[in-house]
């Protein structure tokens, strides 16, 4: 052999190229060898190896490329590769954003990459007592029912009034008669309102108005003329009852109107007629 040692093997049917040094015969070339398979070869490719004349197998992938979906797997297939293919991923980039609640829905939209923070906005305020009784605001639901004040100024004001006439007469009863009453709702500063007149006048036809049976004007004069009778600045809490009541001891006596002002309009009413 060219490396000095005695070859014993020759394969069937290769050819072999020797040399006649004057002493031995030389091998030009040990022929072939090797341990490679036809699946370690490119296809079309030739070789010879100790097992004789192969004919690769390998597929010629070239450059491969391919772009991932989102969360996607790509299996690189069999074969050879040029070095020159790329595995991509294209997503959407959203920076940091702070979301404030609205009225209507705010989508973080699916297949993007979440750069920076996404920030929900909170408030310590927002608990049942602070959302009306009864309404739903994202899983709860509200308790709070009210605590106004009012406070009755020279500004328009709110006015829950009953116009439905209440009669009284000296030959029914002479003494203080109910003739119109109110159920308060709300704790606040109100004025009341009651419009009357008496069929001839007179120093003894009267009007007072009460608040849970308690005085809260003196007796006031009804004359004949139809006119306005108030009283300011009536401190109430819920429940409590407003009445006018009157008196009589001649002819008869109509009360018109009993109003309840308020300085701000607000809902449910704040004020049940009773009477």
């Amino acid at each position: 052999k060219p490396n000095g040692n005695l070859f014993t093997t020759l394969t069937k049917d290769a050819i072999y190229t020797v040399r006649w040094n004057g002493v031995n015969f030389i091998l030009q070339g040990e022929g072939a060898s090797g341990n490679a398979t036809a699946s370690d070869l490119l296809s079309g490719k030739t070789a010879t190896t100790d097992a004789g004349e192969i004919t690769g197998t390998m597929p010629n992938r070239g450059a491969v490329s391919h772009s991932l979906t989102i969360n996607g797997t790509y299996t690189i297939p069999e074969g050879y590769h040029n070095g020159s293919g790329q595995v991509t991923q294209s997503i959407p980039t959203k920076g940091a954003a702070t979301i404030t609640p609205s009225t209507t829905d705010q989508i973080i939209a699916a297949g993007q990459y979440l750069a920076g923070s996404q920030i929900i906005q909170g408030s310590p305020n927002f608990i049942e007592q602070n959302i009306r009784k009864g309404v739903n605001m994202w899983g709860k639901i509200g308790t709070y029912e009210g605590d106004y004040t009012f406070t009755i100024s020279s500004a328009p004001i709110l006015q829950y009034q009953s116009t439905t006439s209440a009669y009284l007469s000296s030959s029914t009863t002479t003494d203080w008669v109910l003739m119109k009453e109110a159920q308060i709702k709300k704790a606040g500063t109100v004025r009341l309102e009651a419009t009357a007149y008496h069929s001839g006048g007179g120093t003894m036809t009267k009007l007072m108005f009460r608040k849970n049976g308690v005085n809260l004007t003196w007796e006031l004069q009804i004359s004949s003329t139809e006119q306005t009778f108030s009283v300011d600045s009536v401190a109430v809490n819920p429940n409590d009852l407003l009445q006018v009541w009157a008196k009589t001891f001649t002819g008869y006596l109509n009360v018109t109107s009993f109003s309840i002002l308020f300085a701000t309009n607000f809902s449910p009413a704040l004020v049940t007629f009773t009477k």
